[in-house]
């Protein structure tokens, strides 16, 4: 084999161990993970092939479908929690590949931007560059996210295109610019946290990028709004087939709930109010995740009211978020300010812990991932979520200080000051500060929404300092050749 071929075959090596890299937690496991919510996002794309597929045999036969194909439970309060785009993929690579493929897919996904970011960002020779990536593959927790069943990868795979595209579009030919902007129209249709987040990265990012990259920052905002108008085409496919519009999760007054302002606020005026959020006034205090998805009596609301209460109290909830924010405002700047501080550094995969189950309309297809999933390690305890949590926080707040001291040390001359490479890292910072932000102080403050992009910060780490040392290097081979 000539070294041509030798290289190739070591390449292909390469990416075949960073694809076992990221598929490894699913490995140990045995099984990929699952969630909780992972069975709610298998239950809407499984619901909109059921409702498409009665759609289709109803045309055949000529007649239009006299009710929705979804049991009663199904169709009464449908809600836009769960993505039906996450959704559809889940249940259809469910059919094609059992339940490995949405990992798997996942994990290609994965690789293909991680190798396609590195092309620009990181002027390695290929081994040396696959290296790099694998460190942070396995150290910084992203394989985690890469395996679950779970949309979170693609808030990090977002703000990754974002970057990417920002600093490196001229260089970029027309296919994998497409890509990129796929990339990001894809994450914001599975979840429309994905879409807040994108829009708060672009206004910081607007700034540092507008004189030079205008039309770029419109175009990552126009495959938002393509994704946007995805989810405004569900609410109306919804409505047409169950005659009722989809309930939207109240989750800022979930959290203005949990952190307490909401409460106030509605003891000052549920005496003169006939709100129906005031019925469980005597609930509370209760956190967001309680109020939004419990099913104790003593605790629930969201989960435990009927439809015609919980459309009431999703209707409500703007003007209730207004006057809490106007009869305390400080109180609630300051819980916020806390909450995105909170979950700033707050980074982990401890969350995956929870074990999922299919209590209500169970879909008897995925009775076998859930009865194995048992067997698991997660299940079954010995999986060690915490400490690797504790490596992930160590891993990420040791990337943010190695910034911090190149990106300080950049006026005197260890990275230009100017580069692409100190853009393409500040653009990660600020969608790692825009993901906390929109996490804390939209929903609730968990490890896995800061532990989803934290390996952003090692990336970003691992640029700066092959920017570095490649400076380094041909300063001194200058100074050899005087």
């Amino acid at each position: 084999m000539n070294s041509a071929g030798a290289l190739r075959a070591a390449w292909l090596a390469g990416l075949a161990l960073l694809l076992v890299g990221l598929l490894l937690p699913a490995f140990v496991n045995r099984q990929p993970i699952m969630y909780p919510d992972s069975v709610g996002y298998f239950h809407s794309g499984y619901a909109a092939i059921k409702q498409a597929k009665s759609i289709l045999d109803s045309h055949r036969e000529g007649h239009v479908p006299s009710a929705p194909a979804l049991t009663p439970r199904q169709a009464d309060g449908v809600t836009t929690a769960r993505s039906v785009y996450y959704g559809l993929t889940y249940v259809v690579g469910y059919l094609l590949g059992g339940v490995w493929a949405l990992a798997l897919g996942q994990a290609l996904m994965a690789l293909a931007c991680l190798v396609l970011a590195a092309r620009h960002a990181v002027p390695l020779d290929p081994l040396r560059r696959i290296a790099v990536l694998g460190a942070v593959v396995v150290l910084t927790g992203m394989n985690f996210f890469a395996v679950a069943a779970m949309p979170d990868l693609f808030a990090a795979l977002m703000l990754l295109s974002l970057a990417v595209v920002l600093t490196y579009s001229p260089g970029m030919g027309r296919l994998e610019y497409a890509f990129w902007l796929g990339v990001v129209a894809l994450a914001c249709l599975y979840h429309k946290a994905h879409l807040a987040i994108l829009a708060v990265t672009l206004v910081l990012a607007a700034p540092l990028v507008w004189r030079r990259r205008g039309r770029d920052l419109l175009l990552l905002a126009g495959a938002g709004l393509v994704a946007l108008a995805g989810h405004f085409a569900v609410d109306l496919a919804v409505a047409r087939a169950t005659g009722k519009p989809p309930i939207s999760p109240p989750f800022l007054l979930a959290r203005l709930v949990g952190d307490g302002t909401a409460e106030r606020y509605l003891r000052d005026v549920c005496p003169k109010r006939n709100l129906a959020t005031c019925a469980f006034l005597d609930k509370m205090p209760m956190t967001e995740n309680e109020f939004l998805w419990s099913h104790d009596p003593d605790r629930a609301v969201m989960g435990g009211a009927d439809r015609e209460t919980r459309a009431a109290i999703a209707a409500e909830s703007g003007s209730i978020v207004l006057g809490t924010l106007q009869a305390y405002p400080g109180e609630e700047a300051a819980a916020a300010a806390g909450n995105v501080l909170h979950q700033l550094g707050d980074v982990g995969v401890s969350e995956y812990g929870l074990v999922p189950k299919d209590e209500v309309a169970p879909i008897p297809m995925l009775a076998w991932a859930l009865d194995h999933y048992a067997k698991t390690g997660i299940a079954q305890g010995w999986m060690p979520l915490d400490e690797i949590s504790v490596l992930m926080r160590s891993v990420y707040f040791a990337a943010l200080v190695g910034i911090g001291m190149m990106l300080w040390q950049r006026g005197r001359g260890a990275v230009p000051k100017d580069s692409d490479e100190v853009r393409f890292v500040l653009l990660l910072l600020i969608g790692i500060a825009a993901n906390a932000f929109v996490s804390g102080a939209i929903s609730g403050v968990f490890d896995r929404y800061q532990g989803r992009v934290a390996w952003l910060a090692s990336l970003g780490f691992a640029v700066l300092l092959v920017k570095m040392l490649n400076e380094r290097r041909q300063a001194g081979a200058a100074l050899k050749r005087r």
